[in-house]
């Protein structure tokens, strides 16, 4: 779902728009009643999202950094853990805004 809707459609519009970005974005992602909703891409590796998708990792990250300097990211097969995760700083965040009394 988040690959179609969301990762597909943004590679899409950089490769058309000519971009020559090379690297790691991290989509902050919301489900809303209408459906999944990106509300933002980040591509700085202190960002939370970036420390719950990259445990997901199984590849060598060196060699992924590797391939994004080098412009051959297309070359290397990403292998990932076959498991879901969440952004626990972000959830607590959204978690307190719900619930924040009247």
């Amino acid at each position: 779902m988040v690959k179609r809707s969301v990762i597909e459609p943004t590679l899409k519009g950089l490769a058309d728009s000519g971009s020559s970005f090379s690297g790691c974005l991290y989509p902050g992602l919301k489900l809303l009643p209408a459906g999944l909703k990106c509300w933002s891409f980040n591509a700085r590796f202190g960002d939370p999202k970036r420390k719950v998708i990259l445990r997901l990792l199984e590849t060598d990250l060196v060699d992924v950094i590797e391939a994004c300097l080098e412009h051959r990211l297309g070359e290397i097969q990403l292998q990932w853990k076959p498991v879901f995760a969440v952004c626990a700083s972000w959830l607590r965040v959204v978690i307190r805004v719900t619930m924040k009394p009247d």
